[in-house]
């Protein structure tokens, strides 16, 4: 549910268009080189290092890069071009990266906030268990038959604290949003000699920190249509 006042970020959006990246495999190659193009755009003028701010430009990419289909990220990109008033496989020369688009983009970035991952932090009001030292030295002892199991169950503690620290080794600890290190994590590193990030940036005990958390469901409004078929 969108915000009170604030427009879905599905207002007006013709899914039908999705259908033809669907069929069309050169037109899908095209539309995805032409986000790609935007974004890292303005992602490369963020900053590395953010206090009470975020990335949009950042969040806008992993929101289609973890999409949990190719029909769910044709259906993003169908959002994505609608708000930012492009077409979707028109090459690049049409596209004028000045501020008027970084604005469209930012504001695209506040609707999935508003519209996606608020209500899914509203409606679950829950985090993935922190790891512990005995559930880390379980992971590490795990048996790959064991790791294979536990994928079928997707809501169990041992297997969110798993999937969060399997997250965390992926992203080097680092939030990939507003790329504060993990709280525990620099803890644990600042008991050591010479502390170190996963880069090798040596860290300190005044530096910001932040305990991370992992959005392993997404909410209905990013996975159904109005005619309630999943995406």
């Amino acid at each position: 549910m969108a915000a009170p006042g604030h427009p879905s970020l599905l207002d007006g959006i013709d899914f039908s268009r999705a259908q033809s990246l669907s069929t069309n495999p050169q037109l899908r190659t095209q539309a995805i080189n032409r986000f790609h193009h935007v974004v890292t755009h303005f992602e490369a003028g963020e900053p590395t290092r953010y206090n009470n701010d975020y990335n949009r430009p950042a969040l806008i990419r992993l929101t289609f890069q973890y999409a949990r289909s190719p029909e769910s990220q044709n259906r993003f990109l169908v959002a994505f071009f609608h708000r930012l008033l492009l077409g979707m496989t028109d090459g690049h020369g049409d596209i004028i990266l000045d501020n008027g688009l970084r604005s469209l983009l930012f504001a695209f970035a506040e609707d999935l906030l508003l519209s996606l991952f608020f209500p899914l932090l509203a409606a679950g009001n829950q985090y993935t268990p922190q790891i512990t030292p005995f559930s880390y030295a379980a992971i590490q002892n795990e048996t790959q038959e064991e790791r294979d199991q536990i994928q079928t169950f997707t809501g169990t503690p041992r297997r969110l604290t798993t999937l969060r620290s399997s997250c965390l080794v992926r992203d080097r600890h680092r939030c990939a949003i507003i790329c504060l290190f993990e709280k525990e994590e620099a803890r644990q590193r600042l008991e050591q000699q010479d502390p170190q990030d996963d880069d090798g940036n040596t860290i300190d005990s005044d530096d910001e920190y932040s305990v991370l958390e992992v959005a392993h469901i997404l909410p209905h409004s990013l996975t159904k249509q109005k005619d309630g078929q999943l995406v």
